[in-house]
């Protein structure tokens, strides 16, 4: 396949225009509202049009070694949010396809939004090829992102710097589990003795973990690699978390030392993370995508008596309402909201 460059970096598939310099995504000559880290997907997707890009591949290119996320989360939830602006779908793509256990890889047939004359000849002796490859400019993003957090570290070293006559208590930080991996999403228990987290290694060390603060032991409650999230209920008997899974997501609950699962609610796989319990534990809050408009996902309510669910929030369109949690003694919540 023979590799072709384009001055403006704009490249056009189906009815959709992706300009790589800005970032933006249009269809029909419309601005389709796309947050940064989907649009970087497709970018490399893009520049390796026709070939599979690995999990491992997009973990090196667009998550930065020292950014501590839920990779596997982060990933599918970009991967869903993409999907759903190009209004493409994981049973039907016609641009995204789903390479199971490996990663994804681009399907769709670009070609130039430049005129021909714009675009280089391939080479001498080369054939021409209708899927076109793209430099991307990702040193762009991480040399922004290396120069903000460069910036925010003098800013708050500047303000919080402390007079020479106070002293700090030294901090020692210490690991609360041995296990080889990665851990994320940690969890106190109400009561401050134990940790749920979640633990990956690739292998059968790998789902919802939990552990006694102080202790060498730890129990593995759930063995999906999809879980996330764990939170407990008020009363430190149960946990709840989130399933992710290629076609869905799913909420859990289950006994805090393991045992049988309870599926209380299934929505569509561009659900973010955010748990909350209420005080009596009868009810869950959390994000819920819109069905019928997936650029909105909203607060709603979820009862863990009839799994009914009930919106609580009504953002405009564009508007991610995430992460809200109920006051310990009231029947109140804290929103932050992502636009």
């Amino acid at each position: 396949m023979s590799e072709t460059r384009f001055a403006e970096a704009m490249v056009c598939f189906d009815v959709f225009q992706v300009d790589l310099r800005s970032g933006e995504l249009h269809r029909e000559g419309q601005r389709v509202k796309l947050q940064e880290q989907p649009f970087r997907v497709l970018s490399l997707l893009i520049e390796r049009a026709g070939d599979i890009v690995t999990r491992d591949e997009l973990r090196e290119k667009l998550w930065l070694a020292d950014t501590f996320v839920d990779f596997d989360h982060s990933l599918n939830s970009a991967v869903a949010r993409l999907r759903e602006a190009l209004r493409d779908s994981a049973e039907k793509p016609r641009f995204i396809e789903t390479i199971a256990k490996r990663g994804y890889r681009f399907i769709g047939q670009l070609r130039s939004a430049l005129p021909a004359a714009a675009v280089s000849s391939p080479s001498p002796g080369t054939q021409s090829s209708s899927l076109l490859r793209v430099r991307i400019p990702g040193r762009i993003w991480m040399g922004s992102t290396f120069c903000l957090a460069i910036f925010s570290v003098l800013t708050l070293s500047a303000l919080y710097r402390p007079s020479p006559d106070s002293q700090l208590e030294r901090i020692e930080v210490v690991p609360l589990v041995g296990l080889r991996g990665f851990q994320a999403t940690p969890a106190f228990s109400p009561d401050g003795t134990l940790v749920a987290f979640r633990q990956s290694d690739g292998a059968r060390n790998t789902g919802i973990f939990a552990a006694v603060v102080g202790g060498d032991k730890t129990l593995q409650v759930t063995a999906d690699p999809g879980d996330c999230c764990p939170t407990w209920s008020p009363d430190g008997r149960r946990l709840a978390f989130i399933r992710y899974a290629e076609k869905d997501v799913s909420i859990f609950t289950i006994p805090a030392l393991g045992g049988t699962e309870h599926r209380v609610y299934r929505g569509p796989p561009a659900m973010r993370a955010g748990l909350s319990w209420s005080p009596k534990g009868d009810v869950l809050v959390f994000p819920e995508t819109n069905p019928t408009d997936p650029t909105r996902s909203v607060i709603s309510s979820l009862s863990l008596i009839d799994s009914s669910t009930r919106a609580l929030t009504s953002p405009p369109a564009g508007w991610l309402d995430h992460e809200a949690a109920f006051r310990p003694t009231e029947l109140r919540w804290l929103l932050s909201v992502l636009r």
